[in-house]
């Protein structure tokens, strides 16, 4: 499985409102954050280093993991407000990493299936730690089955009347984030759920 992570030193910048005006015959499309070019430029840069060995495109769906460290202000202590519950938005700031990896990493954001991010303070310097990953489909049930024991895998089934429902629990560990999901069958619906460590 494929993975590829970044880790792009500055302060991250949020991508919200664009203002388009008419220069000539020519639509110009600005940001409201003077900031957020340069910002988008660092990532692009430090992506392609990255991937100078290896620079083919993602191929299908990809899952991204993005943690923002923003400087804690100097009037706010680790007690009264241990995360940044303040601007910038973390949805502005997910929008801005992504989209310059276009065309980079992948070839079109909408092949991004899966995000978990997060923004932190930190004592050091500001930075994002960007993850991403080829996405994997959940093995089916039968595979599930034959595999239960092995490390990681959990495998559990109740002993059910004719037509009750069974199911199945696995679940997988991708950087930080914990994905579980569960399979029935039987008469009773398919479910699934997904828990955040």
């Amino acid at each position: 499985m494929r993975t590829v992570r970044l880790t792009v030193f500055g302060l991250p910048q949020p991508k919200g409102s664009t203002r388009a005006f008419k220069c000539g015959p020519r639509i110009v499309v600005t940001s409201d954050n003077s900031s957020l070019a340069k910002w988008e430029a660092a990532i692009r840069t430090e992506a392609q280093r990255v991937v100078a060995e290896d620079p083919r495109l993602f191929d299908g769906p990809v899952a991204l993991e993005l943690i923002f460290a923003l400087p804690r202000p100097a009037s706010v202590s680790r007690r009264t407000r241990p995360l940044p519950t303040t601007r910038p938005d973390l949805s502005k700031l997910i929008r801005a990493a992504e989209d310059p990896l276009t065309g980079v990493l992948w070839r079109d954001d909408a092949q991004v299936v899966s995000v978990y991010a997060r923004k932190i303070y930190t004592d050091g310097p500001a930075k994002a730690e960007i993850v991403v990953i080829q996405w994997s489909q959940p093995r089916t049930r039968s595979k599930a089955r034959r595999d239960g024991r092995q490390a990681g895998r959990e495998t559990r089934s109740e002993h059910t009347e004719p037509g009750e429902r069974r199911w199945q629990r696995n679940s997988a560990v991708i950087g930080n984030c914990c994905v579980h999901w569960a399979a029935s069958s039987g008469n009773g619906p398919r479910t699934s759920a997904t828990g955040l460590m």
